[in-house]
């Protein structure tokens, strides 16, 4: 059975006959206001009927008795089903007022979701697109913390940081796993979840699918207090609205970070020229895969799960040899230095001048020392940082809220070894001269 997301489904909207139900009451009321002064002046018309016609064995105190009792009565009967027929009429204007609210509620929030789909449209780095997604989610939606998390494998979901530097607060496990719930079912999930059986302890969590056309890269997740109410329905249709804007903004921006670090200008001496190696096309959506299948672990076989994200090619222009040596002794790195029960998540992403590899992992950050020294229990093994650094590229390790990274950076011209060729060529030509 297919799941209709709310915002494609009919919300509540002015029609023609918007005010009809209040209409139709007061026509019946004015209706049986005129009905009962008909009656009574019927009542009224007999009355006199009576007193001149003088019917025998009735004298005209009876018949005036008779007569006023009757109006009495119409006018009480009138008078209780008025009171009746009122209260019913402040129970159709009080519903018909506060639709009128919620349809201006209902207003704003679009006015609001077309504002942030026009800033998120100008968001060129992840943080930044996080940055304004998160804070047009809760300028729609009141809530004490939000996160926008990235599909980062099958099942992994990583935390973006936003342009406070992430001083927002943590999204903790029980955001996490209603995001996973979220992920799992491919629609927006509600759900409250405390550490007591009263209901201030419950702390009320909306998660909302965030799409790029058909294809889900993150969830946004907000939370509120415990003790807080809890997300409406209206609540979770604009942040639908709104996660289609944010699911394409996140596609399109690029990973933040420093830039690629430039070559140095002063290059190998002129009789190194000899010795600079072939560049050749490299695909990494290729190549990393290969090396992942391959044997990492100290006993030749791989001893953990290790997903790979390569949905696009990746083509470099490098040294072959070098940077897959690079890449075989950064993955057994951080293979070492993981527990063996955790997950590996690897995701390969092409940029217009770079290329880009991430490697998320468990067991805490990789030790930044362990980058610029080869490992003492491997003979003749590479140091990553000048290993990656003689490609043009950089390597870096990062906590991204809870979750430890391995990121390298490539440039897909491969102009670290071309511009050192280059270097070495004018040094030659300048002393022949």
């Amino acid at each position: 059975m297919s799941i209709t997301p709310s915002s494609e489904r009919a919300g509540p909207g002015p029609g023609a006959d918007a005010g009809s139900p209040l209409s139709v009451e007061l026509a019946r009321a004015r209706w049986l206001r005129w009905l009962g002064v008909g009656l009574a002046a019927l009542v009224l018309l007999l009355v006199l009927w009576a007193l001149g016609l003088r019917p025998a064995g009735v004298d005209r105190p009876t018949i005036l008795l008779v007569g006023l009792l009757v109006i009495a009565a119409l006018y009480g009967l009138q008078a209780v089903v008025a009171e009746w027929w009122s209260r019913r009429l402040l129970r159709l204007s009080a519903a018909q007022e506060q639709r009128r609210h919620d349809l201006a509620q209902e207003v704003s929030r679009l006015e609001r979701v077309d504002l942030a789909a026009r800033h998120l449209a100008d968001a060129h780095t992840l943080s930044e697109a996080a940055d304004r997604l998160r804070s047009a989610a809760q300028r729609l939606v009141p809530s004490s913390h939000s996160a926008v998390l990235l599909r980062a494998a099958d099942d992994l979901l990583l935390a973006v940081e936003g342009e406070d530097d992430g001083s927002w607060p943590g999204i903790g496990g029980g955001a996490a796993d209603v995001a996973s719930r979220a992920l799992a079912r491919g629609a927006p999930l509600r759900w409250s979840q405390g550490g007591g059986a009263d209901n201030l302890s419950i702390a009320p969590r909306l998660a909302v699918p965030l799409r790029n056309s058909a294809e889900v890269v993150g969830v946004l997740v907000l939370g509120r207090g415990p003790g807080s109410p809890s997300f409406t329905h209206a609540e979770q249709r604009a942040l639908e609205r709104l996660a289609p804007h944010g699911g394409r903004a996140l596609a399109r921006a690029v990973p933040d970070g420093d830039q690629t670090t430039a070559p140095d200008p002063f290059g190998p001496p002129a009789d190194a020229a000899a010795e600079m190696p072939s560049l050749e096309t490299v695909d990494l959506a290729v190549l990393v895969p290969a090396i992942a299948d391959g044997p990492i672990g100290a006993d030749g076989e791989p001893a953990r799960r290790v997903v790979v994200l390569a949905p696009t090619p990746t083509p470099i222009h490098t040294d072959p040899v070098a940077v897959a040596s690079a890449l075989e002794e950064l993955l057994r790195c951080v293979h070492e230095h993981a527990p063996t029960a955790a997950a590996m998540a690897i995701e390969v992403l092409a940029f217009d001048h770079q290329a880009e590899i991430v490697i998320a992992h468990g067991g805490g950050v990789l030790p930044d020392e362990l980058l610029d020294e080869p490992r003492s229990d491997a003979p003749g093994a590479l140091a990553l940082r000048p290993a990656f650094a003689a490609l043009g590229g950089t390597v870096s390790v990062r906590d991204r809220s809870g979750v430890p990274q391995v990121r390298v950076r490539l440039p897909t011209s491969g102009r670290g070894t071309d511009d050192a060729a280059e270097v070495a060529a004018v040094a030659e030509e300048a002393a022949a001269g």
